[in-house]
């Protein structure tokens, strides 16, 4: 299975003066504008993916949907709780083994979940020295589900590389 890894895009800093709910934190204008050039450069890479999965925290799921619009076939977006912050490497692992009808799969969520899962599948351990910044996107595949799970990274974009793909395209 080939899994692309996406951390949302910049989204409305957290009022500690109000009482706002972190879940309900919206990208900001900019971070839509700039993942969606972010996107297009996805799109250059030609990858198809079958399922987008998301965290249900409101800024994964609006860049889960800006990434599904640009890809070079459109697939549906599914809200999945192991994506949460804190979320079950082993849950998410469990979810995916039993998507056998699915070649690839995008998973939009949140750090420092997704840089420690990216270690997890490529070493092992559960905690590394991957990081995402926002908007920035990982391709990792992986021949099996069985243990010990290893991932290859095949490769691993930051957003400005990705918004300078979109710039080449034809």
């Amino acid at each position: 299975m080939k899994l692309i890894l996406v951390r949302h895009a910049i989204a409305a800093q957290r009022d500690a003066t109000q009482d706002q709910d972190d879940a309900a934190r919206p990208l900001t204008p900019p971070g839509i504008r700039r993942f969606r050039r972010a996107a297009l450069g996805f799109a250059q890479l030609q990858i198809a993916v079958d399922e987008t999965w998301t965290s249900p925290l409101l800024r994964a799921v609006q860049t889960a949907e800006l990434l599904v619009q640009a890809m070079i076939r459109p697939c549906g977006v599914r809200v999945v709780s192991e994506l949460e912050p804190g979320g079950s490497f082993d849950a998410l692992l469990t979810r995916l083994s039993g998507a056998t009808n699915l070649a690839s799969v995008a998973l939009v969520g949140h750090e420092p979940y997704l840089g420690d899962f990216t270690t997890y599948l490529m070493t092992g351990s559960r905690f590394g020295a991957v990081r995402f910044k926002k908007g920035a996107m990982a391709g990792i595949s992986l021949d099996s589900f069985e243990p010990p799970i290893r991932g290859q990274l095949q490769w691993l974009l930051a957003p400005k590389q990705l918004r300078r793909m979109a710039r080449k395209r034809p």
